[in-house]
């Protein structure tokens, strides 16, 4: 797997490699107020996610499953986080924090699931031989 070529396009292997240091970050955090003790697991799972597009871009785009699947997951997580984001009240400060945490999620999933389906050219979740 070392020696494959990456065949993603270049915003997704940046978020991929985003991924994958961000849950490297998370996993070795030591536990804090701000970081309690379930932030490695985030950490794995984070690592997880970008290690997917990583181990997977070994194979053209056009027959990417995995690549083709996430354009509309991430679309559907966006919108998860959106209505979350609706329902959180102002007035309570204590989940205020984690408010702006899900609009950074519906911007961030959001904008990128739909470049992605955009720049695959569908928002089926499949490959073109499967459509």
């Amino acid at each position: 797997m070392l020696f494959y070529p990456i065949l993603l396009p270049w915003p997704i292997l940046l978020h991929a490699m985003g991924l994958t240091t961000l849950g490297c970050t998370m996993l070795l955090a030591k536990p804090t107020a701000k970081a309690p003790e379930d932030i490695s697991t985030l950490g794995i799972t984070t690592i997880a996610l970008g290690m997917s597009y990583i181990s997977t871009s070994y194979m053209p785009m056009e027959d990417n499953q995995f690549l083709h699947a996430s354009a509309p997951v991430r679309v559907l997580l966006a919108s998860l986080a959106g209505l979350k984001w609706l329902t959180i009240s102002k007035e309570n400060a204590r989940l205020y924090k984690k408010r702006n945490a899900l609009l950074g999620i519906l911007l961030y999933d959001g904008l990128g699931g739909l470049i992605l389906g955009w720049y695959l050219g569908t928002f089926s979740g499949k490959v073109a031989s499967y459509r």
